[in-house]
């Protein structure tokens, strides 16, 4: 594939999802890994942790890891294809409180919340294993400005001060 086809690819992925996308999602339109590293290599893209690279001209901001981390959790799918999860890996605790701007608290690396067990070697990420249980209304707005939180997360930050 050609650098103008590469971009194409993954900008259309990276539109979508904070104008991030992961090696795999590129992987999965054709694009090669070596293909990635040369769009880094030539400044198209930024490299914010392994497997997952940002387009340069996106906006950044203090969410940009937890969004990184959180793609990196299912890299093989977009953010649009996680909206509809029955079990969602979701923000959680501090790092849910830092999403909505509660309270001041100090970050403490990346909280995630899954019903599965999940795996990093990121030393700044947490994930706890847990069961988000059902009917339980969640934020969805994955595809709007932060990955998908739990409200009963929320609650549970609010009692870390008392």
């Amino acid at each position: 594939m050609g650098q103008r086809n590469a971009i194409e690819a993954v900008a259309g992925i990276a539109a979508g999802q904070w104008g991030m996308f992961t090696t795999a999602q590129a992987a999965g339109l054709g694009v090669s890994r070596a293909e990635v590293a040369r769009l880094v290599s030539r400044g198209v893209a930024r490299r914010l942790r392994h497997g997952v690279h940002i387009m340069e001209g996106a906006p950044s901001g203090a969410l940009e890891i937890v969004r990184a981390e959180w793609l990196a959790t299912d890299p093989a799918r977009t953010a649009g294809e996680r909206r509809g999860d029955a079990d969602p890996v979701v923000v959680s605790y501090e790092t849910a409180a830092q999403v909505y701007e509660i309270g001041d608290l100090p970050s403490g690396g990346v909280h995630l919340t899954s019903p599965r067990r999940l795996r990093t070697r990121q030393q700044w990420v947490t994930i706890h294993q847990q069961a988000l249980g059902k009917g339980v209304p969640m934020d969805r707005r994955a595809s709007g400005h932060h990955p998908p939180t739990h409200p009963r997360r929320h609650r549970e930050v609010g009692t870390l001060g008392s």
